[in-house]
């Protein structure tokens, strides 16, 4: 049952990583489809794993460079994406969702490798 939730996830990272390329700007496409290792770090925060301190540095420091990055206008537009902020914003929510399912991708991922040769696996 994990593998083909593993393979969900995959198949809906790589196709909402190009949705929303067509949606907002290169670059909060980019930054927020590569959230997952902030992710999973904010979800071991939550469910009440220990996170090191470094780690929740740099989450945090990650959370508001992101913020940062995709609340700022963007007044030159460097993949055609729509000027329309509605569409943008929805780029934007679609890249983070991408980025969630990297995370459960990920953590699939470290569940399954054990038990199934790397070959198949990829």
């Amino acid at each position: 049952v994990w593998m083909p939730l593993a393979g969900i996830n995959y198949a809906f990272m790589c196709t909402a990583f190009v949705v929303a390329l067509e949606l907002t700007t290169l670059v909060n496409a980019f930054i927020l489809a590569n959230l997952a290792s902030l992710i999973i770090i904010g979800c071991k925060f939550v469910m009440g794993h220990q996170v090191l301190l470094f780690e929740g540095i740099g989450a945090l420091v990650g959370f508001v460079g992101a913020l940062i990055c995709t609340s700022a206008p963007a007044d030159s537009d460097d993949s055609g994406a729509s000027s329309d902020g509605h569409l943008a914003m929805l780029g934007n929510i679609i890249a983070f969702l991408a980025s969630v399912s990297t995370a459960m991708y990920l953590t699939l991922a470290k569940k399954l490798r054990p038990k199934i040769d790397i070959f198949l696996f990829m």
